[in-house]
């Protein structure tokens, strides 16, 4: 996971809710603003070149969104200049296109210092009280479940509290999805990102680290998940799927169509991760 922050001027790699890497960054200048939100590298190509900035280099490029934000190579004058994208070191961004994968690397973008924090397990609270009825069929109340459509990659569970639903992504094929309830209808889910951490042998760890993409969002996650309940054909299935590495997305937001990638993973605030022409 990257997390670039934009009031700071930096960014963080982690591995497994640990930091292996730190950089300054430049980010958009006045006028042409870096989108924050949560977004999975689309593609990366160490030599791109932009199509709308006069053919200027963008070395070890990795996009963002089908608009044309990207982490790349690139000027670093102690604040932000660039058209949108995120500059990093070349050296720096050459080792980074070297360790990630698209589709498969998470990138958040904040506005302000959000870094991961020890986090109860959120997703162990939800199942807590998922309904538990047999289901006599796969697809209940609009519920869906079908993990045979995608059998191997990185797993995204996406919660939406204006849609009130829930959807689960493989290799970034969607599997599941269904709807969910609220304890209180007034339910206001914050804009965060939570990583399933890798136990460390020996030693107490905490179960997942959590990143608030809007710091003006309460930070009180897992007491929010414990109060929802799932379709059975989910709830019953999601022990299976969550682990080190999984990603729990929430957002108060839709999970509309102009918030998505052509991978279909939702980006939390991201205006212009609109489909490819």
């Amino acid at each position: 996971m990257i997390i670039v922050n934009i009031d700071d001027q930096v960014a963080f790699v982690y591995r497994n809710g640990i930091q292996i890497g730190q950089t300054p960054v430049s980010t958009g200048r006045p006028g042409f603003p870096t989108p924050t939100g949560v977004f999975s590298i689309l593609g990366k190509d160490a030599t791109h070149r932009s199509k709308k900035y006069n053919n200027a280099p963008m070395p070890y490029a990795e996009r963002l969104t089908w608009s044309g934000v990207f982490l790349h190579a690139g000027d670093l004058p102690g604040y932000p200049s660039s058209h949108g994208c995120v500059h990093l070191p070349l050296t720096f961004a050459k080792d980074l296109f070297e360790t990630t994968q698209a589709h498969d690397t998470t990138v958040v973008i904040t506005q302000s210092t959000s870094l991961p924090a020890d986090s109860a397990p959120p997703i162990e609270q939800l199942l807590s009280v998922a309904e538990t009825k047999a289901s006599g069929t796969q697809a209940t109340n609009g519920a869906l479940w079908e993990p045979e459509k995608s059998k191997d990659g990185s797993v995204a569970i996406i919660i939406s509290g204006a849609d009130k639903r829930i959807e689960i992504l493989r290799g970034g094929i969607l599997i599941g999805q269904g709807p969910v309830s609220f304890a209180d209808p007034a339910t206001s889910l914050p804009e965060a990102l939570y990583v399933k951490l890798q136990p460390v042998p020996g030693k107490p760890s905490p179960d997942w680290s959590a990143v608030l993409v809007a710091s003006s969002q309460p930070a009180s996650a897992t007491q929010l998940l414990s109060k929802l309940q799932l379709p059975p054909a989910i709830g019953n299935g999601l022990n299976e799927l969550v682990v080190p590495g999984t990603l729990l997305i929430t957002t108060p937001g839709p999970l509309s169509p102009e918030n998505r990638s052509a991978t279909n993973f939702v980006g939390i605030q991201a205006s212009d991760a609109s489909t490819p022409p």
